[in-house]
């Protein structure tokens, strides 16, 4: 199945070596990985990357490739719950792009501060606030 094609550009998942699993929302275009996947119906008034969210990863690793997807997808998602639960469209929307500016810039996956306190065990936690 053809992801996209533009001008022989794109190739198949199956020719780009991805792994629907594994690899989901990853997409190759000569030979770089990018972050591919729809906005959800439901918000796709709200979002204005809708239908369809396409972003390079300015990678041809894999490895590397996965870790900045995973990054997008859990922005993505907060993103997305925060507008269905947030009175304010343009605060979910701020956060969003916070966010994901930290993925990029800093080189990190987005990780909720859930997820953070839960990978650090508790002494850590504290040394880590105490200056």
């Amino acid at each position: 199945m053809l992801d996209h094609i533009l001008g022989g550009k794109w190739t198949t998942r199956e020719d780009a070596g991805i792994d629907s699993g594994n690899d989901r929302y990853l997409t190759r275009r000569n030979g770089v990985y990018c972050y591919k996947r729809r906005v959800p119906t439901l918000l796709s008034d709200l979002d204005d990357r809708a239908p369809i969210i396409r972003t390079s990863l300015k990678t041809c690793d894999l490895a590397k490739a996965r870790v900045l997807r995973d990054g997008y997808e859990r922005a993505d998602d907060d993103f997305w719950g925060a507008l269905l639960t947030s009175d304010s469209a343009e605060a979910a929307r701020q956060r969003y792009q916070l966010a994901v500016r930290r993925v990029a810039a800093l080189g990190f996956t987005y990780q909720t501060t859930m997820e953070s306190c839960m990978a650090r065990p508790a002494p850590s936690l504290l040394t880590a606030c105490v200056p």
